[in-house]
């Protein structure tokens, strides 16, 4: 028996740093959502007791990817003697602040406890996600969620007012380690106002929602080729556009499709991997 999910990506629609921990980990205050664009992991019990990963796009297919890892983790923690088959399709682009690597890791860890004799209750999973990323156990749960602490603390919050997004991942990018180096050494960060945007989603007001909207890690990374896609969305109709994550991808935040699928269409000519999407 195999099991295929679909592994989506996120979006931060606002993400403030909010300090440093004496381990070395940030502290944060983001607002989180999933997107219609998605990875495809399909997971297999095998014969033998080996983890075995086929993944595309360049990805290493070893114990460096966060789906082994994932794999590992699972058998460690339920004593699962089986081996393992796991094809990760990758569509999400790669070092975009779009959460693809803890996508893949979440939705192993989602098929693995599906396959599983006596599977994990949602709160054992939910600490083994953390286990394996900050990010991995918004993954699991998805939707419009507010994340604190060091992610990993999830609140959830009601589906966004109807809008629609065009995300454009630029070439080139930073690593997350690199970001955060440039985050501390920054003499001042953006601050969006993240409990103004968690009622602003709650109240429906999209107008609030769109006022809220930022990132701490735009001004210290300052990426002149996300700064031309920023200018390039507003240019086209977004009501907002910004980096999420760490980058480098860029969305916009439209009103209407109609809009959205016009910017689409003439940001395509210049980056021909933007993608128009919606929450899920």
């Amino acid at each position: 028996m195999s099991i295929t999910l679909r592994a989506p990506a996120k979006l931060n629609l606002a993400l403030d740093i909010t300090g440093r921990r004496s381990d070395g980990y940030h502290t944060l205050r983001t607002v989180m959502q999933t997107i219609d664009w998605y990875d495809t992991v399909t997971v297999d019990l095998a014969e033998d007791e080996a983890i075995h990963l086929s993944c595309d796009g360049g990805i290493p297919a070893d114990e460096h990817n966060i789906a082994y890892r994932a794999a590992a983790l699972f058998r460690e923690r339920t004593g699962m003697r089986r081996g393992v088959h796991i094809t990760v399709e990758k569509h999400i682009p790669s070092q975009a602040g779009m959460a693809g690597g803890s996508a893949d890791g979440a939705a192993v860890l989602r098929a693995l406890n599906e396959l599983a004799d006596t599977p994990l209750p949602q709160e054992e999973l939910l600490a083994l996600g953390a286990k394996l990323g900050a990010d991995v156990p918004f993954c699991l749960m998805g939707g419009t969620m507010l994340a604190t602490g060091i992610g990993t603390d999830l609140a959830a919050l009601p589906p966004l007012p109807a809008c629609c997004f065009v995300v454009v991942k630029p070439e080139g990018g930073v690593s997350t380690p690199e970001a955060y180096r440039l985050l501390d050494s920054a003499p001042t960060l953006l601050h969006p106002d993240v409990t103004a945007l968690c009622t602003a989603i709650e109240q429906g007001d999209l107008n609030g929602v769109i006022a809220c909207m930022g990132n701490s890690f735009e001004q210290p990374l300052a990426l002149p080729h996300t700064a031309s896609v920023v200018t390039l969305l507003k240019q086209h109709g977004a009501a907002a556009a910004l980096l999420t994550g760490s980058g480098s991808a860029v969305f916009g935040l439209f009103r209407d499709a109609s809009t959205a699928e016009a910017a689409l269409a003439a940001l395509q000519q210049r980056y021909p991997n933007a993608r128009l999407c919606h929450p899920v």
